[in-house]
């Protein structure tokens, strides 16, 4: 849920400083949202890797379960950090207008890089659980570079005199009707 809310704080938070034409406001927005982000997942990250024994427990007393599950924590706590970071990101395309393109890049790595990668980790190399779980690794890694790219590309000024200029048409749609 935290990652969820770390990407509708990016959206909403940027859109607004877009609407009062503060690009350098938006940008910084959006690295202060990176970093607490990032600082919430490794807060949360340090208390499962304290906690890693008791949870496990909970969940099983079978050693082999909690061998299978010690050997892809760390993987898992990384993927924990890629997501805060994917979020945060999605959420800002979400306010460049690119949400078409970032979700093709989702669906994209999902399809053609993560599915076959999976299988490849899992069974030819036969890395099982570890190569389940190192695929998506490798296809957020992507789809960080992917989303950096889409946000660096586009030009800041000009969405924001876009959403300037959709305001001002809204503002006077309501004053004719």
């Amino acid at each position: 849920m935290v990652t969820v809310g770390m990407g509708y704080f990016a959206s909403t938070y940027v859109s607004l400083e877009f609407k009062e034409q503060n690009v350098v406001k938006a940008k910084m927005v959006t690295v202060a949202t990176y970093i607490y982000s990032i600082i919430v997942h490794l807060i949360i990250a340090g208390i499962c890797f304290i906690f890693v024994a008791p949870i496990c427990k909970f969940y099983t007393t079978d050693s082999d379960v909690t061998e299978i599950f010690n050997s892809v924590f760390m993987i898992w706590i990384i993927q924990h950090i890629f997501n805060s970071i994917l979020s945060v990101s999605f959420g800002v395309l979400r306010s460049l207008g690119k949400t078409g393109l970032g979700s093709a890049g989702i669906l994209t790595c999902s399809y053609v890089i993560s599915l076959p990668l999976c299988y490849f980790l899992a069974f030819e190399k036969q890395q099982l659980i570890k190569g389940l779980w190192m695929a998506p690794l490798v296809m957020k890694f992507i789809l960080i570079i992917y989303f950096f790219v889409l946000m660096g590309y586009d030009n800041w000024n000009k969405v924001a005199e876009h959403e300037r200029v959709e305001i001002e048409a809204v503002d006077f749609d309501n004053e004719l009707g």
